[in-house]
């Protein structure tokens, strides 16, 4: 059997705008989807991809992106990006001058799927149309006026790795540490301070295919986070109390005190940090890894 590790992230509150990215006229906008009939604001999974990188990045990691001469050059043995991220690289077949031959032949690509998925973050509450109007000087008596989308909420979002399809199984411990000292995500988003690392966490490390509880959580009406989607897939049966190993605010919520007490072997920690040192011991143990 495969073993395979999922996990959701909640983000503390912060306000999310989007001062020098996507604009609609002279509004600066922030990302937008239908989330259960209601309007949510989003950020792509690529931004979070792209805030793992300057994570890996700021620990010293040998990254091809980071690596002078090697943009082109890829290599997911040597390079933790293109191992855990993957890569493409099509290219346009090269046809000589008057050859009809060659002008038929189709381009190649040069790619590796990433192991790791990531799922699109959504805002914990509805967006509320909240806009700032601001103004901003020109040239000699010029301002122009423009306005942005903020949003007070807090983000979840989800992964999901195999880490016997990573091409040095270990480095699932830099994913683990990656994703729990996440801050600024890349992109256009990356442009306003919002910390996207984990107030809360919840990892399901099992031989499961499927992850179950994608978007568990949930902000009751004083903002506090809960997760019942979790509880009632553990009572169940869908989910063994076992796999899960929760970390951070949300193991004070309802949901800590039903795994402490009604299930067995479930870990429950106060820290986000010591909740991912404790699953990395377990998962070198089950891989034996070093």
């Amino acid at each position: 059997m495969t073993w395979h590790l999922f996990g959701m992230i909640v983000t503390d509150w912060g306000i999310a705008a989007n001062n020098r990215g996507e604009n609609e006229g002279n509004i600066n906008t922030l990302q937008k989807i239908l989330w259960k009939d209601v309007t949510h604001t989003c950020v792509s999974a690529e931004a979070i991809r792209r805030g793992l990188r300057r994570v890996w990045a700021h620990a010293g990691k040998d990254l091809r992106e980071n690596t002078p001469g090697q943009q082109e050059n890829f290599n997911p043995e040597k390079f933790l990006d293109d191992d855990v991220l993957g890569f493409m690289k099509p290219e346009a077949a090269k046809a000589q001058e008057n050859d009809k031959a060659n002008s038929k032949k189709k381009g190649t690509v040069t790619s590796r799927t990433g192991p790791l998925n990531v799922s699109r973050a959504i805002s914990l509450l509805p967006y509320r149309c909240e806009v700032t109007f601001n103004s901003r000087s020109g040239d000699r008596n010029r301002s122009s006026l423009y306005g942005t989308e903020i949003h007070s909420t807090a983000y979840q979002f989800g992964w999901a790795i195999t880490p016997s399809a990573l091409m040095k199984p270990e480095r699932i411990e830099d994913v683990v540490t990656g994703l729990t000292q996440l801050g600024a995500v890349g992109g256009n988003h990356g442009r306003f301070l919002f910390d996207f690392s984990p107030q809360s966490i919840i990892f399901r490390w099992t031989q499961d295919f499927a992850p179950r509880f994608l978007y568990c959580f949930e902000a009751d009406g004083d903002r506090a986070i809960k997760a019942d989607k979790v509880e009632r897939l553990v009572s169940r049966g869908d989910i063994k109390g076992s796999e899960l190993w929760i970390g951070g605010d949300i193991a004070a919520s309802p949901l800590g005190e039903f795994l402490k007490t009604k299930t067995k072997n479930a870990r429950v920690y106060r820290g986000v940090v010591e909740v991912a040192i404790d699953l990395l011991k377990q998962i070198k143990q089950d891989l034996n890894l070093k």
